[in-house]
C-alpha cells in the first residue's frame, strides 16, 4: 500500500517538475536550463536569486508552484517515513509474535533448513498434524515457509542462541538438512549438548559424513542420493512392495495406515499378551513388529508374546482403527471397543 502511495507522489513530482520548467519556458522565454534551476529552486524553497526579474504573471506561476510543490513535497516525506516507521514496526511486532508462538512450543519437533528436502519435511510432518517450526537462513525462504503456513525462524541454525530461541531444551526431535554436510555435524552437535534427550535425525550427503555425525549425536542419519537409488531399483525389482509401503506409510491415504505406537504404563494393554489383547479380533488391526526400550526389535510374533511398559507397536490397519488402538495404547481408553462386524451379504 505504501509503496504504491510513494510512486504515486513520485510521478505527481515529476509531472509538477515538468509543468515547472514548461511554464518559465512559455511565461518568460528562458531556456531549458534557467527553466529547471527556476522550477528546482522554486519547489525546494532554497531562496537563491532568480534567473532576471520575473513577470507579474512569471510571479503569479511562481507563487502557485511553491503552494502546490511544497504541499506534495510534504505528503511525499510523510508518507516516506510512515512507511520506514510502521514498516519498522510491523517487522518487530511479527519477530515478537512469532517468538511468543515459538516459546509457547513443547515437545514440538526443529527443522533445520527450507530447501527442497526441508520443505517436503515439513509438508509430511504438517500433514501428520506434528507441531514443528523451521530455522532457515535465507530471507526468501523463510518468507516462502510462512507464506506456506508454517512457523519460520530466520536466523542461523548453526548458532546456540538460535536453536534455544526455537526451543531446543523442550523440543523432542532436531532434524537438520542443510545441503552442507559441515553444518549439519555442527547443529547435531549443538542440538546434542543444548538438550541430551532430543531425537536427532541428520541428512548426509558424502558417506563419510555419517561416521562424523554420529560422533555429533545424531539418532539417524539420511543420505537423500542413497536412499532415491534404492528406491528406484526397488521399484523396479519389487513394485509391489513399493506400491505397498506407498500406501502404508503415505500420509494422505486413508484406507490403510503402519504407524508405531508406544505403551504407557496406564495402557490396559500392559502386562497381556497378543492373545489376551484381542488386537487382532476387536479392532482388525495386524501387530506386525515390537520394538523393545532396549532397541531389539522383534517380528513374527506368537500369540505368547508379551507387551510391556515402553514397548512400541508396530501396527497396520485403516486408519479409524489404529486410533482406537492408540487410545489403548495411551490409557485414554479403559478397555478395547466393541466392533460390530460387517453383515455378510448373502
Amino acid at each position: 500500500m505504501y509503496l504504491r502511495r510513494i510512486l504515486g507522489v513520485t510521478v505527481a513530482t515529476v509531472t509538477l517538475l515538468g509543468v515547472g520548467v514548461l511554464g518559465y519556458v512559455l511565461i518568460e522565454g528562458y531556456n531549458f536550463i534557467d527553466a529547471l534551476y527556476m522550477t528546482v529552486i522554486t519547489l525546494s524553497t532554497v531562496g537563491f536569486g532568480e534567473v532576471s526579474e520575473l513577470t507579474p504573471l512569471g510571479r503569479l506561476f511562481t507563487v502557485l508552484l511553491i503552494f502546490v510543490g511544497v504541499g506534495l513535497l510534504a505528503y511525499g516525506a510523510t508518507q516516506v517515513a510512515q512507511a520506514i516507521v510502521e514498516g519498522k514496526l510491523q517487522e518487530a511486532f511479527g519477530r515478537f509474535k512469532l517468538e511468543r508462538r515459538i516459546r509457547e512450543l513443547n515437545g514440538h519437533i526443529i527443522v533445520c533448513g527450507f530447501g527442497r528436502v526441508g520443505q517436503n519435511v515439513c509438508t509430511e510432518l504438517e500433514a501428520s498434524g506434528v507441531r514443528f517450526c523451521v530455522i532457515e537462513l535465507d530471507e526468501e525462504r523463510c518468507r516462502r515457509a510462512h507464506e506456506l503456513g508454517f512457523l519460520a525462524y530466520q536466523g542461523d541454525a548453526t548458532e546456540d542462541e538460535t536453536l534455544l530461541a526455537c526451543g531446543i531444551r523442550t523440543a523432542r526431535a532436531l532434524s537438520t538438512v542443510l545441503p552442507e554436510d559441515t553444518h549439519n555435524v555442527f547443529i547435531a552437535l549443538s542440538a546434542r549438548e543444548l538438550n541430551p534427550q532430543i531425537f536427532i535425525i541428520a541428512r548426509a550427503n558424502e558417506e563419510a559424513t555419517e561416521i562424523k555425525l554420529r560422533r555429533a549425536g545424531a539418532d539417524r542419519i539420511v543420505t537423500p542420493a542413497f536412499l532415491g537409488a534404492r528406491r528406484i531399483a526397488q521399484a523396479i525389482l519389487r513394485p509391489a512392495v513399493v506400491d505397498f509401503i506407498d500406501i502404508t506409510t503415505g500420509q494422505h491415504n486413508f484406507e490403510l495406515r503402519l504407524e508405531e505406537l508406544m505403551i504407557s504404563p496406564d495402557s490396559p494393554l500392559a502386562g497381556k499378551t497378543i492373545l489376551e489383547s484381542q488386537i487382532r479380533q476387536n479392532l482388525d488391526v495386524m501387530i506386525v513388529a515390537i520394538k523393545k526400550p532396549s532397541g531389539e526389535l522383534r517380528y513374527n510374533l506368537k500369540a505368547e508374546s508379551v507387551i510391556e511398559t515402553g514397548d512400541i507397536l508396530i501396527a497396520l490397519g485403516e486408519l479409524d482403527r489404529i486410533k482406537r488402538l492408540e487410545a489403548m495404547t495411551t490409557g485414554e481408553g479403559d478397555r478395547l471397543p466393541e466392533i460390530n462386524p460387517t453383515p455378510r451379504q448373502e
